[in-house]
Formats: C-alpha cells, sequence, structure tokens
C-alpha cells in the first residue's frame, strides 16, 4: 500500500499544476495529519472547505438565506461529483456553510487536490466530554429569588445529551437536535431535529455528562438548583460511540466521543435553525493542546468562523478550558478566538490543580465537587450525582448569561462579559501567577443597573422608599410589607424592618423588590443589594425552627 499511495501523493502536485489555471486547491491545502492518518489506516475523516464570498463570520447572520443555501448546494454538488464512492457514504453536508465533511482515502485526496473549487481540507478531529455547593458562591440563589432566573430565554447545550424527562427541568427542554456522522441518533441516522431527538446516550455512564452539564446551567428543584432555573434548555447531542482502547484510553469502553464536523453542525444549529432566543451556548468538551488564539484558528478555521458568527448573532459561546493541567494552553473548543473560555476553581476560590489556564483564559467559576442533576437510568435511580472538572465550571458562565438577559433583554454579549469581568473576585493561579475573575452573578447584575434603584428614595411612587431604607425587608415575589416601614430595627442589621415575631426572616432577604411597579424608572425592574450575610444568617435561622 506504501508505494501505491506515495505515487499518489506525488501525483497531488501534479494534478494541482496541471489544474492550475483553473483554480485547483494547492497541495497544501491538504495537511500533513491527514496524509499521515490516511498512509497509516487507510482513510480519514476530514472537512472540506469549498469557495464561496460569503464565508466570513462577519457576513453571516442568525437565520437562513436562501440565495446562499442554493449557492452552496451548487458548489457543493461540484465538489461531490468529483468524489469516489467511499467519500460519499458518511458525509455530512451544511445548508449554510460551504463545508462537507466525509472520509477521505487517497483516491479521494487526489480527487480534492484536484477540485477547482476545494480551498482546504482539515482534519474531522475527536473531542471528549470535559470531565475528569457552588450557586450561592456565585450569588445565582439570590438572582433565582427576584426572577433574574433566566425565564424568557433559553441555554443551548451542546454534549451528549439531556434527560428531559428529569425532574429538575420541569418540562423545559424546548428543542432539541442530533447529530452524529456515525449514526448514534435515533433510527441510526446523522441527523435528527424534534421533540425526543436527543436524548442522554446509554452506552456509558459518561452519557451522564449532558444531563449534569445542564443542570448546573438551568435546573430547579428543592436537591439542587443551578444558576438559571426559569430558561429553557435546548437540547443537543454531538457524540456517538467508540470503542477499543484506542479511542477510549482510561476511559470505560465504550465511551462516547465528537467529531469537530458533529459539533460544528451544533453550533450551526444554535445560530441558523433554532427558535427560542438563546442566550448562550454551552460546551463542556475539548481536545488538543494549544498555547495561542492563533494556533487554535489555525487548526481549525471552520469552527474558528462558526464561533466568531454565533457570537455576532449574540449568543454567548461558552466552553471549558479543558483538564489536562495545562499552565500555558488550553484545549479546543475553548481556546477560539471570541469563545469565553472558563477554568475551573474550588469553592475556597482556589484554582485547580487539573484546570487548564493559559494567559488568554477568560473567566473562572466552581467547578470543584458540584451536585446535579444525573440520567437515573445509568445510576440505579440515582437522580443525583458530584463531579469535579471544568465541564462543571462553564455552564455556571452559561447560566449567567441567561440570568443577565432576563434581567436586560437588550444585553449584548459584550457587554455582559465586562460586567462578569469587572465585578468578578480576582483569583491568582498558583501554578502560574495568572489572575483571572470568579464571576460573582449578583455584583454583575447589580452592576448594570441604574443608580436610582439604589437611591434609598420612592421612585415608583409606590409608597415604599427603595434601597437603603431596609435592604433585607423583602422576600421573593411579594409586595411590599408595611411592618418593615416602622423604623425599628429588629434583626439586628442597621437599617428598620419588621416589629413582629422575632426572629424576623422577612426582613433578611438581599434583594428589595419595592421599585418594580409599573411606573417604575429603575430600568431593569427590580432593585438589587449586596447582603450575602444577612441571607445566609437567615437561612441558618429557618433550618434551626421547626417546620
Amino acid at each position: 500500500m506504501m508505494l501505491p499511495y506515495s505515487l499518489r501523493l506525488l501525483g497531488l502536485a501534479l494534478v494541482a499544476l496541471l489544474a492550475g489555471t483553473a483554480g485547483a486547491a494547492p497541495p497544501s491545502a491538504i495537511p500533513a495529519e491527514v496524509h499521515s492518518r490516511v498512509l497509516s489506516e487507510g482513510s480519514a475523516r476530514v472537512i472540506v472547505e469549498f469557495a464561496d464570498p460569503a464565508f466570513a463570520a462577519g457576513a453571516r447572520q442568525r437565520g437562513r438565506s436562501a440565495v446562499n443555501r442554493q449557492r452552496i448546494a451548487d458548489t457543493g454538488a461540484r465538489v461531490e461529483a468529483r468524489l469516489p464512492a467511499l467519500a460519499m457514504q458518511r458525509m455530512r453536508r451544511f445548508d449554510e456553510l460551504p463545508l462537507l465533511a466525509i472520509e477521505a482515502d487517497a483516491a479521494t485526496l487526489t480527487a480534492l487536490a484536484a477540485s477547482p473549487d476545494v480551498v482546504a481540507v482539515y482534519p474531522d478531529r475527536l473531542y471528549a466530554p470535559g470531565l475528569y455547593q457552588t450557586i450561592p458562591l456565585i450569588g445565582a440563589d439570590l438572582t433565582t429569588e427576584v426572577m433574574y432566573d433566566g425565564r424568557g430565554w433559553a441555554v443551548a447545550i451542546i454534549d451528549t445529551g439531556v434527560d428531559s424527562g428529569h425532574p429538575t427541568f420541569g418540562g423545559r427542554v424546548v428543542e432539541e437536535a442530533c447529530f452524529s456522522i456515525l449514526g448514534d441518533c435515533a433510527g441510526g441516522v446523522t441527523q435528527l431535529v424534534g421533540t425526543g431527538a436527543a436524548p442522554n446516550c446509554s452506552y456509558s455512564t459518561d452519557c451522564f455528562h449532558g444531563t449534569h452539564v445542564t443542570g448546573i446551567a438551568a435546573g430547579e428543584h428543592t436537591t439542587y438548583t443551578g444558576v438559571a432555573p426559569g430558561a429553557d434548555i435546548v437540547s443537543i447531542r454531538v457524540f456517538s460511540e467508540f470503542t477499543g482502547s484506542a479511542n477510549c484510553g482510561s476511559a470505560p469502553d465504550p465511551c462516547p466521543l465528537a467529531y469537530s464536523s458533529d459539533i460544528l453542525a451544533g453550533l450551526n444549529f444554535v445560530r441558523i435553525s433554532a427558535t427560542s432566543p438563546i442566550a448562550a451556548v454551552n460546551m463542556s468538551l475539548g481536545g488538543g493542546k494549544f498555547r495561542s488564539q492563533g494556533a487554535c484558528n489555525a487548526s481549525d478555521p471552520p469552527m474558528a468562523s462558526e464561533v466568531a458568527a454565533v457570537r455576532a448573532a449574540g449568543i454567548a459561546p461558552v466552553a471549558s478550558s479543558g483538564n489536562e493541567s495545562f499552565t500555558n494552553a488550553m484545549g479546543s473548543p475553548g481556546c477560539f478566538t471570541g469563545m469565553i473560555s472558563v477554568g475551573n476553581t474550588t469553592d475556597n476560590d482556589v484554582v485547580s490543580s487539573s484546570s487548564n489556564s493559559a494567559s488568554y483564559l477568560t473567566l473562572l467559576a466552581p467547578g470543584t465537587s458540584v451536585k446535579s442533576s444525573v440520567p437515573p437510568s445509568l445510576f440505579g435511580g440515582t437522580l443525583w450525582a458530584v463531579a469535579t472538572g471544568t465541564s462543571l465550571a462553564a455552564p455556571h458562565v452559561s447560566g449567567a448569561f441567561a440570568a443577565m438577559r432576563s434581567a436586560i433583554p437588550s444585553l449584548t454579549v459584550d457587554d455582559g462579559l465586562q460586567a462578569l469581568i469587572d465585578t468578578g473576585t480576582p483569583v491568582t493561579d498558583s501554578r502560574n501567577g495568572i489572575t483571572k475573575p470568579r464571576i460573582d452573578l449578583e455584583l454583575a447584575i447589580k452592576s448594570l443597573g441604574p443608580g436610582e434603584c439604589f437611591n434609598g428614595l420612592d421612585d415608583d411612587l409606590d409608597g415604599f422608599a427603595d434601597y437603603p431604607s431596609d435592604p433585607g425587608c423583602l422576600t421573593g415575589l411579594w409586595p411590599e410589607d408595611p411592618a418593615c416601614q416602622d423604623g425599628i430595627d429588629n434583626d439586628g442589621d442597621g437599617r428598620i424592618d419588621f416589629t413582629g415575631a422575632s426572629p424576623d426572616f422577612g426582613c433578611t432577604s438581599s434583594f428589595d423588590i419595592s421599585e418594580a411597579g409599573p411606573s417604575s424608572s429603575c430600568g431593569i425592574g427590580f432593585e438589587l443589594v449586596l447582603a450575602l450575610p444577612l441571607l445566609v444568617a437567615a437561612r441558618r435561622r429557618r433550618a434551626a425552627s421547626p417546620a
């Protein structure tokens, strides 16, 4: 096999030179990594990019374009016409992207090099799930109390699928899609969209991953509640079943892995096809080692371009940094320009030793020993489990974007990210001295509110002053209790409050929603005040009191 294939490699350059006047792809369009894999294994998965004038992040917006689709289909058909039968067997087409994902042998590479439409060929790499009590730490329990809980928005989860029947989701899995070039979607198909299309996979205990991640971002239950428990969920399953130690390594065999082309299809679905208003897309998965965003972008230009397009469409792309203990590099897709990458901290604000870090890491979030939802079918009926990794840090950020958008629907990705950066708690990684912000959702939302919500005046003329009259006076969504305005400080917090029974639980919540009336001038609605110690004290008193 060596000699015929070597001759084919030599022929690639000759074919390209002979076809040069027709605009054939240069030999360099097929990277050495692909040649090597075909040489050793006989074939390799690749992503083929063909020429298209609109294939630029700035030119692509959310929504379908009939003109673009037809142009892409026509050019793709010309490329396909040159390909041998093997390439056609497991092909993925992209309606809005000038790409094909195919299985390529030596004859296929020769045909690609000779095609006047082919711009480049990239390896279709494999990604693994990013495996390796956090909500109060980032203030998400407080934002939830005043309905900044993601309602009206959705979080998209690109992962191993979601157990939509889990009680923590309460029917909020509103859209589902599956992309598996190996045919792991229901019915053995390679692509499926609609209700029931993306349940958790079942061939490995690692199939819990998507359900666990989703619970952190948007779960709601008395046992465990996530960052944005009012948000809808768009579940996108991209993992396929693989076997053998060469694929699974030390993971359980069989194991879930995802081709980059299937992840790309999931991202494209989020940007183009999903009908829900999506605040963020979460990718708790990864692979590779990249010391710079430039190197990362160059390794997979189609993915880099789609990440940029998703962000330009107003959707926050969020990914885990990876769990290989790198101190000067991150894995893909967290490494792409425009991606909001997230590293893992403990509840004591220490960067986990397994968390990848680099100068271009974006944020930190808790991801150590996080309790969240799991499919009971994989755990003998158990609904909850604890896991650790950057996979669990990322959905804290995805949920935070949904919560911020529920407070300020017009919020841009850039402004929301800046708020998380500016108000985050600085944490220095002792391994490399790099300091990054650990998110504080409560402070981020508060920083986005207008000043009149915190001036102590009755701005909406409802008869009750807002902060700092008594920031601990109100709970939940109930109207103000006039007894909280009697001028007596019963709970010793230094502010006037309730004179009745002691302890006065209603006077120790961390949010004042008195300015939420229809004539409010407070812009985003509820006033927010920082009084976490008071809330903690109140909860301790509640826990100590008989029901």
